[in-house]
């Protein structure tokens, strides 16, 4: 694939089941990559673009947050928030009715002792 301009190599993740489009991450942010053009076109932040059949709509994670993006017109909405996790990998089933993805975050106790002299 060519080179991005903006820095950052361009990380496949998914074909569009029509063949048109390649979704991506580069630096933080998902880019579709035309083979027919072979030009990139920047989206939206996030990570892991995953295509619905549609070949016009895909999913995507960003920080704590799942979103579904319209390619063609270039808009996204939220469509499960956990903030305090860092939500990765959405993946759909192949009839599109479920959605599954991890999620990792930090838990911690804090233990606190005194050490007395005797």
């Amino acid at each position: 694939l060519p080179a991005v301009t903006q820095g950052g190599a361009f990380v496949p993740s998914d074909w569009s089941p029509d063949g048109k489009l390649i979704a991506g991450t580069v630096s933080g942010n998902v880019w579709f990559y035309s083979p027919a053009t072979r030009t990139y076109q920047q989206f939206r932040p996030g990570a892991n673009p995953i295509w619905l059949a549609d070949s016009r709509r895909l999913i995507y994670s960003y920080g704590g947050r799942i979103y579904m993006g319209d390619a063609v017109l270039k808009i996204a909405r939220e469509i499960f928030a956990m903030p305090d996790q860092q939500l990765d990998g959405p993946r759909l089933s192949r009839d599109e009715r479920h959605l599954y993805f991890t999620g990792s975050g930090t838990d911690a106790n804090l233990w606190l002792m005194s050490l007395g002299t005797s």
